[in-house]
C-alpha cells in the first residue's frame, strides 16, 4: 500500500485552493460528501 502523507495534493482539484479552516463544519461536512454523524463507510474510506 503506498504511504499517503493527505497533503493537499491528494485532494480532489475542485478541493485544492479552498481554505478549509475558515469555514463552518457543517460547509466542509458539504462539500466532502460526508455526513459527520455517520461517517463513511469501509468502501468510501479505502476509496477517499
Amino acid at each position: 500500500m503506498p504511504d499517503s502523507t493527505g497533503g493537499p495534493a491528494d485532494l480532489a482539484p475542485d478541493h485544492q485552493d479552498v481554505t478549509w479552516y475558515a469555514l463552518a463544519p457543517g460547509e466542509v461536512a458539504a462539500r466532502l460528501d460526508v455526513d459527520p454523524a455517520r461517517g463513511l463507510t469501509a468502501a468510501q474510506a479505502k476509496q477517499r
